[in-house]
């Protein structure tokens, strides 16, 4: 018999060149990729932020009294991502923390000027549960994370705040959709 190959080409996911956060579905379980909506690029991502935080798979071997494996103990591993946005836009800090805008603020007698804007935040969980997808450097191939558990913090990363970023993929199984998945095709940007 004569050994095949699983493969006839490799092919790799190098590198990170955006991460896309959606809308969270109305029902995950009539959810699928085409009614995904307002898919919107993070922006500036810092560079090597992005660090694999899910955990290993694993096997724990039950052995005998003489050392001798009877039996192994399976543990699935698990998928998650961290990264650091390089922003603290409005817009950033309202999509990670519900911030909300303080109409009473300054009177511009302490030499702040009447005309400052303040955002209010961390006054309630920064969680969110929605599709997310992190792209690889050429852009023509994607993981997506339909049903992620997504939960920020505001951190300081040398001398810059921004917003720290953890993702874990939540199981999912449906026809259209599952817990991970891989994304062949270049997308489009407007």
């Amino acid at each position: 018999m004569a050994i095949g190959k699983i493969e006839a080409l490799n092919k790799h996911f190098v590198g990170q060149s955006d991460i896309i956060m959606f809308d969270k579905p109305a029902d995950y379980a009539t959810a699928k990729l085409s009614t995904l909506a307002n898919p919107k690029s993070l922006g500036h991502i810092k560079l090597d932020s992005t660090s694999f935080t899910g955990e290993a798979a694993s096997l724990e071997p039950l052995k005998n009294e003489k050392g001798k494996i009877y039996y192994n103990l399976t543990t699935e591993g698990t998928f998650g991502f961290e990264f650091f946005a390089a922003s603290t836009s409005s817009e950033m800090l309202t999509e990670f923390f519900g911030a909300e805008t303080i109409s009473d603020t300054f009177t511009g007698d302490n030499g702040i000027p009447a005309s400052a804007t303040v955002l209010g935040l961390m006054h309630k969980p920064a969680i969110l549960e929605r599709p997310i997808m992190i792209v690889n450097d050429t852009a023509d191939r994607s993981i997506i994370i339909p049903r992620a558990k997504i939960v920020a913090n505001l951190e300081m990363d040398g001398k810059e705040i921004g917003i720290r970023v953890n993702v874990s993929a939540e199981t999912i199984d449906t026809v259209n959709l599952k817990t991970v998945m891989f994304v062949d095709g270049e997308l489009a940007y407007t």
